[in-house]
């Protein structure tokens, strides 16, 4: 019997397996397709040596996520804890709104940084939407970035392509509700991303800020750093954009370096607070294209248009 089978899947077994002992079990076809699977494999999977440098960059991708978020905890806890947050609005889990936010605000707009930029891109942060209204009031174009672009909450528009939204010329009446989320949905118009827009002013929020580095910490869901790479691949950002936070004077934190930042980790340029406006020494990280590895599964959707309207070759920005 064993003669017969060897014989029958001659081309797929050795001579060999004639000679194996009566009794043992003999699988020529799972043989022949192990044999293509080690083949496929030694093509498609990873070297030892890449494997092993991928679970290094895991742990330690893990080990910074992990630092940053007790430094996060830290930081909403002092700011409850000493009355620097404002009381209206939730502290923990998100860029909170802080006492003198206006004043800080105020003095920021009195920099040249500001009064010459014409197209702003503002975080819809709590802190940081009387900013929107304040360019509107002096004929700026707003750039935001859709939260939810699924959500026809956002406005009659949808699909992976409508990431950011324009306003201008919004009535001074409505000046006010146009930074909120139904002001922007009524106003706004969506920024396809083949447009050709230049930004020349970045206003993002910040939990904590290193005035000597200008390294910073979001609130954790990176969405800043990943617009920041979408405009830059885009072309409408380039290395030279000012990037601007502004934050309470105890979100400045001596303790974060750029050691602490991963490559798609957006630093800043200029940190207004309600007492002074600081200029960040050196040359801030800013990343040059979408962090690809960091984008969650919802965001896969509006990665893959991105790259088809502009690949590599087609990049503007410096």
């Amino acid at each position: 019997f064993w003669l017969k089978v060897s014989f029958y899947y001659f081309p797929m077994i050795p001579a060999v397996e004639i000679l194996r002992p009566i009794g043992t079990p003999v699988f020529p076809l799972q043989r022949h397709v192990d044999a293509e699977t080690v083949h496929l494999e030694h093509h498609l999977i990873p070297s030892r040596q890449a494997r092993r440098a991928a679970a290094l960059h895991d742990a330690e991708l893990a080990k910074r996520r992990e630092w940053k978020h007790r430094a996060r905890q830290s930081m909403w806890d002092f700011m409850r804890l000493h009355g620097c947050a404002e009381r209206t609005g939730p502290v923990h889990d998100t860029v909170p709104g802080f006492v003198n936010s206006r004043r800080a605000i105020a003095s920021f707009c009195d920099c040249s940084i500001w009064r010459s930029a014409a197209v702003v891109f503002v975080s819809q942060e709590t802190p940081l939407r009387p900013l929107i209204t304040q360019a509107l009031k002096e004929n700026k174009t707003v750039v935001v970035g859709v939260k939810k672009p699924h959500s026809a909450f956002q406005g009659p528009w949808s699909g992976p392509s409508h990431m950011f939204v324009t306003m201008s010329d919004v009535p001074s009446h409505d000046l006010q509700l146009a930074n909120s989320d139904v002001g922007i949905a009524r106003f706004g118009y969506p920024l396809e991303l083949d447009a050709s827009i230049a930004i020349d002013l970045v206003v993002v929020g910040s939990v904590a800020v290193s005035p000597k580095h200008g390294a910073r910490l979001g609130k954790g869901d990176g969405r800043d750093d990943k617009l920041w790479g979408a405009m830059r691949w885009m072309g409408w950002v380039s290395a030279e954009t000012p990037v601007v936070t502004v934050v309470h004077e105890c979100q400045l934190d001596d303790s974060l370096s750029s050691s602490d930042m991963g490559p798609g980790d957006l630093a800043v340029d200029v940190i207004a607070t309600p007492e002074r406006v600081l200029m960040v020494e050196g040359v801030p990280q800013k990343p040059s294209e979408v962090a690809w590895s960091d984008l969650r599964p919802d965001q896969l959707g509006q990665a893959a248009f991105m790259a088809q309207q502009r690949g590599p070759g087609r990049r503007t920005a410096t």
